[in-house]
């Protein structure tokens, strides 16, 4: 795990930040034309791609992102996804458990970069993963193409099998437990203008 990079954090210990991506700004159809043999995207992430409900990223450059359970977030139940995500929600916890840093959503193109840097997931057939064999993308829902919300997954299930995207459902009757992981991004607090 990296350490913080943020000099305002050196107390910083229990949340840290978990890897750095670079953001492009890739547009869906060069997205699904991955690499061959690097990494699956799933039926139901394709269908997302496909949709063209996939926004372009609103940022360029490199993000620090980190992963939290549900439990850390003081979720003992399971949730609806769209308690998770609540900007209001993200910015409470921030300012109580991370002193100057900020918890916010990923974008779609988020879990493109990730997956191309993190294809030494663990699986979770071949050692303790942690629930990290399946990680679960903080971002805004993107519709299917039944108008179903999904979100993108990173997901290692078998050591056979290549890593993969894959999109989970995150509508109002899709709860998600509090030993879920999921990625957010995490950045300094801006400063008002």
């Amino acid at each position: 795990m990296q350490d913080c990079v943020f000099e305002h954090c050196q107390f910083f210990n229990k949340h840290k930040i978990w890897k750095t991506i670079t953001i492009l700004g890739i547009l869906p159809e060069e997205l699904a034309s991955r690499p061959k043999g690097s990494y699956d995207l799933g039926e139901f992430a394709r269908g997302l791609l496909k949709h063209g409900a996939f926004p372009p990223s609103t940022t360029r450059g490199r993000i620090n992102l980190i992963v939290l359970a549900l439990e850390e977030l003081g979720f003992t139940e399971p949730a609806p996804w769209a308690r998770v995500i609540r900007e209001r929600f993200l910015r409470r916890w921030s300012k109580r458990n991370l002193r100057g840093l900020l918890i916010s959503h990923t974008e779609p193109e988020d879990a493109f970069s990730l997956r191309a840097s993190y294809l030494d997931q663990p699986c979770d057939d071949s050692q303790p993963s942690n629930g990290m064999h399946l990680l679960k993308m903080g971002m805004v829902p993107l519709l299917d193409l039944a108008s179903y919300p999904r979100i993108f997954t990173l997901e290692r299930l078998r050591t056979d099998l290549p890593p993969m995207i894959g999109a989970h459902c995150a509508g109002p009757d899709c709860k998600f437990g509090p030993k879920e992981k999921i990625v957010f991004r995490i950045a300094p607090i801006p400063e008002a203008s």
